[in-house]
């Protein structure tokens, strides 16, 4: 039996990190039985982030561009977090230019 087979369904984390954790990474290998599906979702979703960045900025909310940009990534799952990335960013960046603002 491999070391992988050995350490599946194990999380290893402090009581603290489970209260307050926000993002998950997972390590390991992914197989893929369509990987030109795979590719093409990839593209969407990259599109969709960086496409969406300048409308937030301009004041759209993620509701309006669910609308738009729904025919370029069409699966409601990874549109809403491709939304919800770009939508980070522009916060970040807002943050970012109020605290030089200051």
């Amino acid at each position: 039996m491999s070391s992988y087979q050995m350490m599946r369904n194990r999380i290893i984390c402090s009581r603290e990190a489970l209260e307050n954790f926000q993002f998950v990474t997972i390590n390991g290998r992914v197989l893929f039985n369509e990987k030109e599906r795979v590719i093409r979702i990839a593209r969407a979703y990259s599109q969709v982030v960086k496409s969406a960045i300048r409308p937030l900025f301009d004041g759209k909310s993620v509701d309006e561009l669910t609308k738009e940009f729904y025919n370029i990534l069409p699966n409601y799952v990874y549109l809403e977090t491709a939304l919800k990335q770009a939508k980070t960013i522009v916060d970040g960046l807002l943050e970012r230019e109020d605290e030089k603002g200051r």
